[in-house]
């Protein structure tokens, strides 16, 4: 367990079972979109989110703590979502399998496999870092 406060938690429900629900958190609204987009694809769609912090607090734009704020009152707007330029949209690929048969996905760090990231957000990365990432996605210039 990590000592580091989560700023803000999104419930995700379970369309087949409404009882059912996960909890994905994040500390940034970027993260937020990156949660969003897994519980899309995980088939648990986020309804709502809910702060622990001040910070998230603005983040959603609650009130107060503990306040759920349904998810289609935060808005990610303002982040200027792109395509990820360093895996070419792809995300995450498989490179193999383990010996169950699982596959082995390879997914990029800079958009954390969701193939969308923040214009510009590649920028805080080295050139050789980039060109490495590049290279395990597989892809081309």
């Amino acid at each position: 367990m990590s000592d580091k406060a989560v700023d803000v938690i999104g419930l995700g429900r379970n369309p087949n079972f409404p009882m059912e629900e996960r909890i994905y958190t994040a500390n940034s609204k970027l993260e937020m979109y990156w949660r969003t987009l897994d519980a899309k694809r995980e088939g648990w769609p986020i309804y709502g989110w809910y702060a622990q912090t001040k910070k998230g607090c603005r983040l959603i734009g609650a009130q107060t703590t503990w306040e759920i704020v349904p998810a289609e009152f935060v808005s990610f707007k303002r982040l200027n979502i792109v395509t990820c330029p360093i895996c070419g949209g792809k995300g995450c690929r498989e490179v193999g399998q383990d010996n169950d048969g699982h596959p082995i996905l390879n997914c990029c760090p800079v958009c954390q496999g969701t193939g969308k990231t923040r214009k510009g957000y590649w920028d805080e990365w080295q050139d050789w870092q980039l060109e490495k990432i590049k290279k395990e996605m597989g892809v081309t210039e």
